[in-house]
């Protein structure tokens, strides 16, 4: 049998990505398709961003415009975290998370989305260890074995993802988050996530033609 491979490339911190999310769950839901993650580390390295007053009002405007577009909700706690002086956003420590949640238990999506609802409906700190530790219980893996590897996938093997998802996007002439690409034997294509927002419906029924025509 002839399956598809989604590629999606994503941001722990992108909103348009906490957008798409409810897209991206019914694509992991579908036989014959493979949801693979990638981690694009949008603020990573000097790239990672202390909060101050013109990031605070980027973030508020586009918060706003992505609830509007997708339905998606942000939580009076997120807008809470955006007003502290002392919020510091980095993607490499919950890509980390990602990455080692999927290798432990194939469970990199309930990750991904264990930390976008902590981080735009709770509020809380997803570049913390810590709250990456807990959310790593809360979806019921094993606290150790967690902590141990973890520590092994951070850093250098982080960075090798990061790149390699970056390598995946310039391949297919991209350079945002949510990029998803679909792949039946070596054929890429790019697929337009924005006409779907809202429409899960639509969604459901193009994935279901993808995947019939992979089979034929």
């Amino acid at each position: 049998m002839s399956s598809i491979t989604l590629h999606y490339i994503f941001d722990p911190f992108c909103g348009w990505c906490y957008g798409a999310s409810p897209l991206i769950e019914i694509a992991a839901s579908q036989p014959n398709i493979k949801l693979q993650l990638h981690g694009g580390g949008m603020l990573t390295g000097y790239n990672r961003v202390k909060i101050d007053d013109q990031w605070r009002q980027f973030l508020l405007d586009t918060d706003k415009q992505i609830a509007s577009i997708t339905g998606q909700t942000f939580g009076d706690s997120y807008h809470q975290m955006l007003q502290q002086n002392d919020v510091i956003l980095d993607s490499l420590p919950p890509i980390t998370a990602i990455i080692t949640a999927d290798e432990l238990a194939n469970e990199g999506l309930t990750m991904l989305k264990a930390i976008q609802t902590a981080h735009y409906i709770d509020g809380r700190r997803v570049s913390d260890e810590k709250t990456l530790l807990q959310l790593a219980q809360q979806i019921g893996l094993d606290k150790q074995l967690f902590q141990q590897t973890f520590a092994i996938n951070k850093d250098e093997p982080t960075n090798k993802h990061i790149q390699s998802s970056r390598t995946l996007l310039h391949q297919v002439a991209r350079s945002g988050f949510p990029t998803l690409i679909a792949q039946h034997n070596e054929n890429l294509m790019v697929i337009n996530l924005d006409k779907y927002f809202s429409q899960p419906q639509l969604w459901q029924k193009y994935l279901e033609n993808l995947s019939a025509a992979s089979l034929s």
